[in-house]
């Protein structure tokens, strides 16, 4: 469960023999409880590549949110943390970029209360 891709486990016909890996090692009958015991394990962390699902898609489209403005701001002006917050809806830049936009100035006017795209930003970064 924490990524192991192989797990050794030993085996003995008879944990008291003599030699000291018998005694952390499991008999035939429990081997097989480990075996399912990994096998069950694997199976809760259920498959590798992790999908949306179609509810899920309907969550996600009304709960994401963008990067918004918070005043009128000219084009030119270089933004800075105090002129920018996150509101939904998710279809403009997305909340996740919100610290990278810090000092990256505009191309053109922007509205205040509006969602920022990436049109809106001059190119080449700061």
């Amino acid at each position: 469960a924490a990524g192991a891709c192989v797990v050794e486990k030993h085996l003995t016909h008879d944990r008291g023999a003599a030699g000291p890996d018998h005694a952390a090692s499991v008999e035939p009958e429990g081997l097989a409880a480990y075996v399912a015991g990994v096998r069950r394990a694997a199976a809760m962390m259920g498959p590798r590549a992790k999908r949306c699902t179609a509810i899920e898609r309907d969550v996600r489209r009304v709960s994401r949110q963008s990067v918004c403005v918070t005043r009128d701001l000219p084009a030119g002006h270089t933004l800075t943390a105090e002129d920018l917050t996150v509101k939904r809806p998710g279809t403009g830049l997305p909340a996740s970029v919100l610290g990278e936009l810090v000092g990256r100035r505009l191309a053109r006017a922007v509205a205040g209360n509006r969602l920022l795209r990436d049109e809106d930003l001059a190119g080449g970064g700061k």
